[in-house]
């Protein structure tokens, strides 16, 4: 018996070192497909939409987690709010609704017409986890300072905050039956940004169970930011170990995951990095996902364009969505 231990020990950095090395491959043949150019929107890939939707639909979440979400559908009034950065506020759109949370939204009061639905986007730009969670981190009447608090910021609708309460305490005053997660983008620049993260997680999971309404829990993976400008700083190679961190977070304290970065990597290179499965040439362009630098729809960088905003970010929505449909 001891030796079949050893034996099993030894291949576990083994696994680990592979692991690395896929990661670092999968990141070097995006970056090399970057520069090569790539076919916008498809072009010449008949099976791309079937793929994207293979790898959407192929999530998975324990049986707890999906009984424990479906169980806040049983209330007359199901309350939603959602915590996040820029992404989820809506930067850098046409309009704020184009956003996945309100096209997600939509489509929940359509799937489910006799429902009430009452959501709270509790998203502010340039924040992190971090700021979340710290209890001396209050609303104010205007915003002069991101590090001294948060307040109104034309052209975002934040007429949720509360002058003095901190953002914690103002999201669980409100009582919310589901809290969606989606941070990243930001808590990428923390310093040891990984453990830190990981370590968010861990108070945010010990400081929810405080909530009075008990919510269910969705985490939200990030997206990779664009390649070239991105790849300098080894931006997406920690935003690919956070979103790591997440899977076992959730498969570990059985939660919801919507893995957006999964769905995004595959339809910029054709990688499901879950199943290994590739697709013979990529989907969609980065340039389509992300918008340009003008800033107007997406901005080049790390907020998607409206056209990103649903093809990646919500379609991920649809298999938790499709899983609360099978169950009515």
């Amino acid at each position: 018996m001891m030796k079949r231990n050893k034996a099993k020990k030894k291949h576990g950095p083994e696994k680990k070192v592979l692991g690395f090395i896929f990661v670092g491959l999968l990141l070097f043949s995006l970056s090399l497909s970057c520069r090569l150019g790539h076919p916008s929107f498809g072009t010449g890939c008949d099976d791309s939409n079937h793929f994207l939707e293979t790898v959407i639909f192929s999530q998975a979440a324990s049986d707890i987690a999906i009984f424990e979400l479906k169980n806040k559908f049983h209330k007359s009034e199901v309350r939603i709010a959602l915590l996040g950065d820029s992404i989820s506020e809506g930067w850098n759109l046409p309009s704020a609704s184009d956003a996945y949370p309100y096209l997600l939204l939509d489509e929940l009061r359509k799937e489910h017409p006799n429902q009430k639905f009452s959501f709270l986007n509790a998203s502010l730009g340039s924040r992190t986890l971090g700021h979340f969670l710290d209890k001396t981190y209050v609303g104010k009447k205007k915003e002069t300072n991101k590090n001294e608090g948060f307040g109104a910021h034309f052209p975002m609708n934040r007429s949720w905050i509360v002058e003095g309460s901190s953002w914690i305490q103002t999201v669980k005053d409100w009582n919310p039956d589901i809290l969606i997660v989606a941070f990243g983008v930001n808590d990428l620049w923390e310093p040891e940004s990984i453990v830190t993260f990981e370590r968010r997680l861990n108070k945010l999971r010990e400081e929810i169970s405080t909530f009075a309404s008990k919510p269910a829990i969705i985490l939200v993976t990030s997206l990779l930011l664009q390649t070239e400008k991105s790849e300098p700083m080894g931006a997406n190679t920690t935003l690919f170990t956070m979103a790591s961190v997440e899977r076992s977070f959730a498969h570990r304290h059985n939660l919801v995951l919507v893995d957006v970065q999964r769905t995004w990597l595959a339809a910029i290179s054709g990688v499901d990095l879950v199943s290994g499965k590739i697709n013979r040439c990529r989907p969609y362009s980065e340039e389509a996902l992300l918008g340009t630098a003008l800033g107007i729809d997406g901005n080049g960088f790390n907020h998607p364009s409206k056209f990103g905003h649903k093809t990646v970010y919500f379609s991920t929505f649809r298999w938790i969505l499709s899983k609360l449909q099978a169950q009515e």
